[in-house]
């Protein structure tokens, strides 16, 4: 369920943005084909990654998790 979601964020952001996901993988430094994964949720994102992400597509950690079934509980208690 969470690797889904952010890689659904993953998508919404690079869509935002106009870019495409051979756009995004080279900036990251990873394959197309790992960032596929990334974006179906098949893989879970190693945390360098979602640092590069959040450069590469101008958003916060914080943002990933938006919207995350959860979150807010968690958001409150720290």
């Amino acid at each position: 369920m969470i690797d889904q979601h952010l890689g659904a964020r993953i998508v919404e952001a690079r869509d935002q943005l106009g870019l495409s996901q051979s756009d995004i993988a080279g900036e990251i430094g990873i394959s197309v084909s790992r960032l596929v994964e990334f974006e179906s949720g098949g893989t879970r994102i190693p945390a360098v990654f979602i640092a590069r992400l959040c450069r590469a597509l101008s958003v916060t950690p914080k943002w990933f998790h938006n919207g995350l079934p959860g979150q807010d509980e968690f958001d409150r208690a720290v």
